[in-house]
């Protein structure tokens, strides 16, 4: 985690040109400098060098790293306590938006099947876009709520991630990252 909250981020979308373009500008000043770039799948495979390690998931994006049935559910349940009028109400309301999220799942899974796209759970589905964002519209219309889980907020799923699903490649990711987060020389 301090290899994170230490780090310096500058997002480049998924294009290593600019990650390698931004790393190289800055190791002129800084020759010692180490850097990662993580993306998500690439058609093309990058290649960083003098210092740069650059790593892309296996699946399309980091969002199939966190969709799956039983973390959507889990996110219903857990947003209950945070919405409901007092602790007497949280069991019913997680009920209602447990039944909510498993109602949107199989209306927008059967969707995409009938145009389609495949399921959520493959790993070459788009499910930021094709899957997670018309979910969410579903899941908080049938709430009769605004929806509270845009494109951009899908990185809080990742607290409801059941702890036997985190594919090994997250870890491995993260190992990469402190790994050359340790092996910077820090400027003084």
């Amino acid at each position: 985690r301090q290899a994170l909250d230490m780090a310096f981020i500058p997002y480049v979308e998924n294009q290593p040109p600019k990650a390698q373009t931004h790393y190289y500008g800055l190791r002129e000043a800084y020759p010692e400098l180490k850097g990662i770039a993580v993306f998500d799948r690439l058609e093309t495979p990058a290649r960083g060098g003098d210092g740069l390690e650059i790593i892309s998931w296996q699946r399309r994006e980091i969002e199939n790293y966190l969709c799956s049935q039983a973390t959507l559910e889990a996110y219903a349940s857990a947003s209950a306590e945070a919405d409901a009028a007092g602790p007497l109400f949280v069991v019913g309301e997680a009920d209602r938006r447990l039944a909510a999220m498993r109602e949107a799942i199989a209306e927008v899974e059967g969707a995409l099947r009938t145009i389609g796209k495949g399921s959520p759970w493959e790993v070459d589905t788009k499910v930021s876009d094709d899957f997670l964002t018309p979910l969410f519209r579903a899941y908080f219309a049938k709430l009769g709520l605004p929806n509270l889980m845009n494109k951009k907020d899908f990185y809080e799923l990742a607290q409801y991630v059941p702890p036997g699903e985190i594919d090994p490649e997250i870890s491995e990711v993260l190992d990469a990252i402190v790994r050359v987060a340790e092996s910077a020389i820090p400027r003084t």
